[in-house]
């Protein structure tokens, strides 16, 4: 398996994505950064004798800023156009995939913060399938 940091565009729709429920964010440049530093540590775990500026993937920029984006949402911070939606959710899918590399990463608390909005997105977005809907339900 190959491990690297994630883009800022990428990271731009991650920290979108995290949105708390009633709507705010936490400061997003920091959440990024934070973000960051969970990929850059799975990354480093993965290529042990590499030095932070040779790990594979896009350079973590020294100064990254989040721009604020502030879609409709549905009141779950979820965007209420599905393709916006999935933009967020393969780019957090992208995020934790790099991150899963060594024992320390997945077990961090944001990295379970990621995987629980992940799993939020994903179920938002399966119930809104017409199929979803179409489908029986018992009693």
């Amino acid at each position: 398996m190959s491990a690297f940091i994630v883009s800022p565009e990428t990271m731009q729709r991650c920290v979108a994505a995290m949105e708390r429920e009633d709507g705010s964010w936490e400061d997003a440049c920091d959440l990024g950064r934070r973000l960051y530093d969970l990929n850059q540590r799975a990354v480093q775990h993965r290529y042990p004798n590499y030095k932070p500026d040779q790990l594979p993937g896009s350079p973590i920029p020294e100064n990254w800023e989040f721009r604020v984006t502030c879609p409709l949402s549905d009141g779950h911070g979820i965007p209420t156009n599905q393709a916006i939606a999935c933009n967020w959710l393969k780019a957090l899918h992208c995020l934790r995939y790099q991150c899963t590399e060594g024992d320390e990463v997945p077990n961090d608390l944001l990295y379970k913060q990621l995987h629980d909005r992940i799993r939020k997105i994903e179920r938002h977005l399966v119930s809104e399938l017409p199929a979803y809907q179409d489908a029986p339900w018992d009693g």
